[in-house]
């Protein structure tokens, strides 16, 4: 900007429509930020005055994170306009935090929890101090409800991490809290199944919503803003965002200059090669994880103790999964079943239970890449899962995408199902198993396995479950062909009713008429009566009537 231009100062209808310019290509940017554009549309945004343009970039984002609720992304570049714009910060944090008190009060949830998940990570940037957060969680635990404890366990996973380093006696004193409501049991089963997980995550160190910046760690020197909360006054700006006419328009554009010239300086200054970051490609890491959990199943004397030794190590949720692939192609290994495996199973599955989700996800792959196995390893595998899923650890539901048709499956994995089946019955019994399956919640992940629709799965799979000896299973399917074929049979019937020829009869006057002619014989006139009286009766001529 040339100093001619710096002198000249607009009039309130120049500034109004430079107002209606700038919130038309703010809001453009912020409609379309996201993860893989944040630096660009963050430069995008300098372009624009943006200590004149403060209050439209905080209503903006209050808007879109109503909307999308992506707090990481909206706070992230609040943070990144609040180290050169401090007020930005400042702004946002008390209308944030007004517009999620007016939500609650009205028991609008999805307003609620995104300005509460905004004001967290406004927290994690060191945006908003952590005063602001603690009386946020005072507010909501004065009375405590199902809406408000799930609002604090919705900001704890968060941002618990870092309110834990900044301020641990708070931090602690408000778990007590929770302790104290999730014994009285007051509370809902989802509620206090809700409190169990963010006690497991506290346990865990946050590791498992760990906060991940979009700014470089050396920009992480904010201005952090505080502010006392309070409940009866706090109301949003109605006028956030409006036109403004500013007799120090010029002064403004001055700053922002300033302003402008230090972010291009920075920004050279700054600018440094990408270093080449080598990734080790031979898998080493994966190798030794492996082999770890495989010297402990050797060397450990029974399924308990090398249960103890698994968990003792404290393994992510995330890796869990390849524990189990460790323990399920160390049984295949075997020449022929070891219940050892199986106790093992289930010893970890009652630990904890992150550990059925990794169990589900392997029962899965290894249904995917069945056809690789040798068949011993076939008998060894099915009897394993049908041990897991006899204990109840695992339910029916990993049989979701299992089709048993003929185009569905294959000869490896119908041996597969064979032998699961089969040591289902041996430790439940054929009765208590088909008790299992006619439970309504299960129904919907066995539709594939005993399909109900396409009269050819459904023969195939009676067929099937006839040939292993658990045709007691297929009753439901019978009675479901039977129908199907009995209505197939009434469809045929009626459009052979339908293609008939139908005869004509006059007594049918809708149909149509023969096309013979009729004939042209005149009707037989009627006989006209005889005038002649009758004749009378000749006489007797009997003997008897002589002698008289």
């Amino acid at each position: 900007m040339d100093n001619e231009e710096l002198r000249i100062a607009p009039g309130e209808d120049e500034q109004r429509s430079n107002w209606r310019v700038m919130e038309s290509y703010l809001d453009s940017c912020l409609k379309e930020i996201n993860l893989s554009n944040f630096e660009k549309v963050l430069k995008d945004i300098y372009e624009v005055n943006v200590i004149l343009a403060r209050d439209i970039v905080v209503r903006l984002i209050i808007k879109y994170q109503t909307m999308n609720d992506q707090a990481n992304l909206y706070a992230g570049l609040a943070a990144a306009l609040n180290l050169i714009v401090p007020e930005i910060g400042g702004v946002l944090t008390r209308e944030s935090t007004a517009y999620f008190i007016v939500a609650y009060n009205k028991l609008d949830d999805v307003q609620a929890f995104a300005m509460v998940s905004l004001l967290a990570q406004l927290f994690n940037y060191e945006v908003t101090h952590e005063i602001v957060i603690l009386q946020i969680i005072h507010l909501l635990s004065e009375d405590l409800n199902e809406s408000s404890v799930h609002i604090i366990i919705h900001l704890l996973r968060q941002c618990g991490k870092h309110l834990s380093e900044v301020s641990s006696t708070a931090h602690n004193m408000i778990f007590e809290k929770l302790r104290e409501v999730l014994q009285e049991g007051k509370l809902s089963k989802t509620a206090n199944h809700y409190l169990e997980e963010l006690f497991d995550l506290r346990r865990l160190d946050y590791k498992a919503s760990s906060f991940k910046s979009l700014l470089k760690d050396k920009d992480m020197e904010h201005t952090t803003h505080t502010f006392m909360v309070d409940p009866e006054a706090s109301r949003p700006n109605a006028d956030l965002g409006h036109f403004v006419y500013h007799k120090d328009f010029m002064e403004i554009e001055r700053k922002y200059y300033d302003l402008k010239q230090k972010i291009e300086l920075s920004e050279v200054e700054n600018a440094e090669p990408v270093p080449t970051v080598a990734k080790d490609m031979t898998g080493k890491n994966d190798v030794e994880f492996k082999k770890q959990f495989y010297l402990i199943l050797k060397s450990s004397l029974s399924s308990d103790e090398a249960a103890h030794k698994i968990l003792r190590l404290r393994i992510p949720d995330a890796d869990k999964h390849k524990v189990v692939n460790v323990i399920v192609k160390s049984s295949i290994q075997e020449p022929t079943y070891s219940k050892f495996y199986g106790l093992l199973a289930e010893r970890l599955c009652s630990s904890h239970k992150t550990w059925k989700p990794a169990f589900e996800q392997t029962f899965r792959a290894n249904y995917d890449e069945i056809e690789e196995l040798e068949p011993a390893q076939l008998r060894t595998l099915g009897r394993f899962w049908g041990h897991v899923l006899a204990s109840d650890f695992i339910g029916f539901e990993v049989f979701e995408n299992v089709h048993m048709s003929e185009d569905g499956t294959s000869a490896s994995g119908r041996i597969f199902l064979k032998f699961i089946f089969q040591e289902v019955v041996a430790a439940l019994g054929i009765n208590e198993l088909k008790e299992r399956f006619k439970e309504d919640y299960i129904q919907p992940f066995l539709i594939n396995l005993f399909p109900k629709e396409d009269p050819e799965n459904i023969r195939y799979s009676i067929n099937y479950f006839t040939a292993i000896g658990l045709g007691v299973l297929t009753e439901d399917m019978r009675k479901q062909l039977d129908l199907i074929q009995a209505k197939e049979q009434e469809t045929e019937i009626a459009k052979k009713r339908e293609n008939r020829p139908r005869a004509n009869s006059r007594y049918r006057p809708h149909e149509r008429a023969s096309r013979r002619a009729r004939s042209i014989t005149p009707p037989r006139r009627q006989r006209k009566k005889s005038v002649t009286p009758p004749r009378r009766r000749a006489r007797s001529r009997s003997p008897i009537a002589r002698r008289r």
